[in-house]
């Protein structure tokens, strides 16, 4: 998706990219009302009303926690590792990840929308957050580290945009691109 927007910069100089960001829900709205030429998403969407792109990509999921967190010694965490701890889940897909006598038995203790405002509540010790990696510094100088999940729960992100709009000649020439990178 980047490589991509990069190439294509290179031949337009002139272009710009906007980014923002917000949960499905958000930026199918902003879609929906035209305000959005596309919207990178990671859960189902209905195939009827949006033009689609499945990127290559594999997002795995996993919990970010403090470093001084008791399952931060683990390699990777399974969903019994997570009963009776304070989850912190996207406000999309709460814990629609999981089946359903597993969700029964987790305690969701926020909900967020930009995985930003949830590691600040992970940093002051309010739970753990469930998330992708690579999405807030877990680096090792960080307080704050990402585990898996295992068994891997994964998602390829996908761009959609409205089935009815036309694109500008920018937006077209980056699905065009998209799609010959796919090739």
């Amino acid at each position: 998706f980047t490589r991509v927007f990069y190439h294509l910069k290179t031949e337009y100089p002139n272009i710009r990219l906007n980014i923002f960001s917000g949960d499905t829900e958000d930026l199918k709205d902003k879609l929906d009302r035209g305000l959005l030429d596309f919207a990178l998403i990671f859960t189902d969407f209905d195939r009827e009303s949006y033009h689609h792109f499945t990127l290559d990509d594999k997002e795995i999921f996993g919990v970010i926690m403090r470093r001084d967190s008791e399952l931060a010694e683990k390699e990777s965490v399974t969903v019994k590792d997570l009963y009776g701890k304070p989850l912190i889940v996207s406000r999309a897909n709460g814990l629609s990840l999981f089946s359903g006598a597993q969700a029964r038995r987790l305690q969701v203790a926020a909900t967020y929308n930009l995985l930003y405002n949830a590691s600040l509540m992970v940093e002051d010790g309010i739970g753990y957050a469930v998330s992708f990696d690579k999405l807030v510094d877990t680096s090792e100088t960080s307080n704050l580290c990402f585990r898996p999940l295992t068994p891997e729960i994964s998602v390829q992100p996908t761009l959609i945009w409205k089935r009815e709009q036309k694109l500008s000649l920018v937006s077209q020439l980056f699905i065009d691109k998209l799609e010959s990178n796919k090739r």
